[in-house]
């Protein structure tokens, strides 16, 4: 065991988290429940076509704690109809008792596994679209603590190597440290199309975007839980993905009751910081009259 409680020290050096915030050892082994409300909230569907990636949690795809359940399989994708449940990917086939798809210290996947799972995006969206993803070269190794292994004293390192962007690009950051709130840019000038990618997700879908930049001229990360419909007439999206990892399932809320995603983080105290690429990236990627237009797309609730 590791010494703290909410992390579970599994074999051959993984750590896994287990307690915290999202309980997620309770969901997974099904002595917890979602409750039906947040359940409906995931479920409903919008009038605007997207697509939604929930990422499998590394408890469950390496389950040293014994057979769990997935709690995406067994709360959620029963509940929607066939329509809905077309718009929403969990790919855990592909994750599915990999360890080398996982980092040992930390939640989210390794350089590997997320290069598998973007590619499987890129792959929905067209067919071929992963092919130079699966061509980049490997980096130099580096020591890593990630958000597991930095809890435990004295902190546990493991050794990495990193995934090359397949193309040149620049990304900018308003600068918000936290949980929401944050925004990133990027712009890929040798991307395969001029399109545009909205997301609006967490830190699983943050770690891909250099490799989605292989497929879409720009992108707009939205650090949030909601389907931020104030944003899509400012970006005009040719693409939207919502992510979530899957222990965030257990509390979803309706998208009626977000804030403007612009004010998240003046709501919870946040100073931005932008950096100059923001800065210029901004005024190139967001229509300033858009952002004043009412969400008016059927089935959306402006709010």
């Amino acid at each position: 065991m590791s010494g703290i409680a909410e992390i579970f020290d599994g074999q051959d050096g993984y750590l896994f988290l287990t307690g915290g915030a999202h309980a997620v050892a309770d969901f997974l082994s099904g002595r917890r429940v979602p409750a039906p409300v947040g359940v409906a909230a995931f479920c409903k569907r919008r009038g605007l076509p997207f697509a939604t990636w929930i990422f499998p949690e590394k408890l469950y795809c390496l389950p040293d704690l014994g057979p769990l359940q997935s709690l995406y399989l067994s709360a959620y994708r029963a509940a929607m109809d066939a329509a809905t449940a077309a718009d929403v990917h969990y790919p855990v086939a592909a994750l599915d008792g990999r360890p080398g798809c996982f980092l040992q210290t930390d939640t989210h996947c390794s350089p590997l596994g997320n290069a598998v799972v973007v590619g499987q995006v890129l792959e929905r969206l067209v067919p071929g679209a992963g092919l130079a993803l699966r061509r980049a070269a490997m980096t130099e190794r580096r020591k890593v603590s990630g958000d597991l292994g930095s809890k435990l004293t004295p902190p546990r390192r493991e050794t990495v190597t990193d995934l090359d962007p397949p193309r040149p690009h620049r990304i900018g950051s308003n600068g918000i440290v936290g949980n929401q709130g944050a925004m990133f840019l990027v712009d890929s000038p040798e991307s395969n199309t001029d399109q545009t990618l909205l997301i609006f997700g967490d830190s699983f879908f943050r770690v891909l975007l250099s490799h989605l930049a292989v497929h879409f001229r720009r992108i707009v990360f939205c650090r949030s839980p909601y389907f931020h419909a104030e944003l899509v007439d400012a970006v005009a999206p040719s693409t939207i993905l919502c992510g979530m990892a899957e222990r965030y399932l257990f509390e979803c809320l309706p998208d009626a009751d977000r804030p403007h995603f612009l004010a998240i983080g003046l709501l919870r105290g946040k100073r931005a910081a932008p950096d100059v690429v923001f800065a210029e990236l901004f005024a190139q990627s967001i229509n300033q009259r858009g952002l004043l237009a009412p969400a008016t797309l059927p089935g959306i609730q402006a709010g």
